[in-house]
């Protein structure tokens, strides 16, 4: 049985073409996610952050 797989030139610019947009989706989304849920939802807390929510 010949069990090999071809990948051409157009399967690996569709390949670099759909990464860079998963790339593109994620450097969009990720500032619009962190100004639009509380903090508690997104739950990425810096050590200032910890520190103003223990003295309170």
């Amino acid at each position: 049985m010949n069990n090999t797989i071809n990948i051409g030139r157009k399967d690996v610019i569709w390949n670099y073409a759909a990464t860079f947009l998963q790339i593109s989706a994620g450097v969009i989304l990720l500032p619009f996610i962190l100004r639009t849920f509380p903090q508690e939802t997104v739950a990425m807390k810096n050590e200032t952050d910890t520190n103003k929510l223990n003295n309170e």
